[in-house]
């Protein structure tokens, strides 16, 4: 694709794969991909508009990884979203407290935010995700929160 640049209808191709299947990690991939080939500097300059793309697809699958980790990607890095995507996060806990997604989301939010506040809030959601929501990765969850609060 790079080398011929045949980028023409690629995003729109890869939002009608994401219609039909929100779930396909594939596609998320390939939208990073495009973005990340795409935007003149990089996917870093293209962080605002692709985490409002992720939140408006969480919205309307919350508990579905491939989304959160492309949310993760662009929001991470990105000093400046981390209280809204911690404000996001909050609120699809609100409205989905079985979403384990957005609590591991918002634990990586909380530790980069630091302050004793946040770090003990992540302390909290470590303990509800390996106790509760996302027991299968129990001793990832209990490594998370040690070192937090070592």
């Amino acid at each position: 694709m790079k080398q011929f640049n045949l980028w023409a209808g690629e995003l729109d191709f890869v939002d009608s794969l994401l219609d039909a299947d929100v779930r396909n990690n594939s596609a998320w991939n390939q939208r990073y991909f495009v973005i990340s080939n795409t935007t003149k500097g990089g996917a870093a300059t293209a962080a605002a508009q692709e985490i409002a793309y992720a939140k408006m697809r969480i919205e309307q699958t919350p508990c579905n990884d491939s989304a959160w980790n492309y949310l993760k990607s662009f929001a991470m890095p990105d000093k400046s979203t981390w209280a809204d995507v911690a404000e996001f996060c909050s609120q699809v806990i609100e409205k989905e407290a079985r979403c384990w997604q957005a609590r591991d989301a918002l634990v990586l939010v909380l530790i980069k935010l630091g302050g004793n506040e946040n770090k003990a809030k992540a302390v909290t959601l470590c303990e509800e995700l390996a106790g509760t929501y996302d027991t299968i990765r129990r001793k990832y969850w209990d490594h998370v929160k040690g070192t937090i609060m070592p």
